[in-house]
């Protein structure tokens, strides 16, 4: 005679069994697809130290093409930061000029307005002579930007411009070797959180199977002891009864 609940239990083992498989083959795929990432990104890493080695090099060629070129520069640098930090006082008077230059012929055009031309022509007088620094305070900002001008044009003069073809194409290598290193470790590192949730739920379908295969053996294990059997009333014989005797 079959068992309705062993049958049940059957049906779920079989279920939980389907469901540990599905997710065993998605974890195997996952790692597959990991360790994949992992060596693309073991391959950006190569192709960033191989591409700095090369920029390193076009850079020492450089150098090499004209040893006196580093210093002249930073002359040159050095000489605009100097003549910049003179100009940052000259415009911020400027700006101040300016504004009390507007000012003051604002004052002025309502003390025409209402009447009063002695008063705006004082204001007039006194705005103009702001005009007047403020113009002298731009001139020496314009003289500032020619020496830097100057020095830059003395700089190129004394260190002219190099055929940086190698060194340019270097870089840029070596730029897109870092951009790609970085996606590349983003790939991996998604792979790999990815990898852990598969893990982790086929660690859940195997505790579920364990369960279901459990509770069927144990349902089977009962279903299998021997049953004890009923007590039958004995069969009187014919010739036993009474009255034959």
């Amino acid at each position: 005679m079959r068992d309705r609940i062993l049958d049940v239990l059957a049906l779920e083992k079989q279920e939980k069994w389907e469901a540990r498989k599905k997710q065993r083959e998605e974890y195997e795929e996952q790692k597959r697809q990991t360790s994949k990432d992992y060596r693309k990104m073991q391959d950006a890493r190569d192709e960033v130290n191989e591409a700095r080695e090369i920029l390193n090099k076009e850079f020492e060629l450089l150098k090499e093409e004209h040893p006196e070129r580093t210093r002249i520069w930073q002359a040159y640098h050095e000489k605009r930061a100097a003549i910049n930090e003179e100009i940052a006082p000259l415009r911020a008077k400027s700006d101040e000029e300016h504004y009390l230059m507007n000012n003051l012929y604002d004052q002025a055009e309502r003390a025409y307005l209402s009447g009063d031309k002695e008063k705006a022509d004082q204001l007039s007088q006194e705005a103009r002579s702001h005009r007047l620094e403020r113009n002298r305070l731009n001139a020496e900002v314009k003289e500032a930007i020619n020496k830097i001008r100057a020095a830059k044009k003395e700089a190129m003069e004394l260190a002219p411009p190099q055929d940086r073809y190698g060194f340019d194409t270097a870089r840029e290598r070596f730029e897109k070797a870092k951009r790609a290193l970085v996606s590349a470790e983003e790939q991996f590192s998604n792979s790999k959180s990815i990898k852990h949730e598969k893990y982790a739920k086929l660690q859940n379908a195997e505790m579920e199977f364990q369960a279901a295969r459990d509770a069927f053996e144990e349902r089977l294990k009962l279903v299998r002891q021997p049953q004890p059997e009923e007590e039958t009333p004995k069969r009187m014989s014919f010739f036993s009864t009474a009255w034959f005797k």
